[in-house]
């Protein structure tokens, strides 16, 4: 891991002294930056698939060696999978009309993506809101 941060120092050194490039687009402005971007950007994906992985793989290994302490984590990740895949079937794939809603190019697919990303997202509030009531609720009592 020291490895890891130590490159990532170097990087970031070679970025900041290795000087500009100028480019033109397309609406005729020349741009500066540094030449190294490009290089960064792709050790950054590196390091962010790199943990990635590690995160999956170190909850892989912690379910299979203590799966009675997982069982819940795997509970509560089983019913965020079926609200996201209720909430996608509910919702619809008719597309908007909005002033200048050809400009965004909505297509049925994305709409219902649209769609569905909202719903979950307003039954897992409510869910959250409900919860926090009923801990609170039930704290009063005790």
């Amino acid at each position: 891991m020291y490895g890891l941060l130590g490159l990532s120092v170097v990087m970031i050194i070679i970025f900041f002294m290795s000087g500009l490039e100028t480019q033109t687009f397309a609406n005729a402005k020349e741009y500066s930056f540094p030449s190294f971007t490009n290089g960064l950007m792709y050790w950054s994906y590196f390091l962010l698939g790199f943990a990635i992985i590690i995160t999956v793989l170190f909850a892989l290994f912690m379910t299979i060696t203590d799966f009675a302490s997982a069982k819940g984590a795997l509970i509560g990740f089983i019913a965020v999978v079926l609200v996201l895949g209720i909430s996608y079937g509910v919702a619809s794939s008719e597309i908007p009309t909005f002033f200048n809603s050809e400009k965004f190019g909505i297509t049925a697919s994305v709409s219902k993506l649209i769609g569905g990303g909202l719903i979950s997202t307003y039954v897992l509030g409510a869910i959250a809101i409900v919860g926090i009531l009923i801990t609170e609720i039930s704290k009063s009592f005790k």
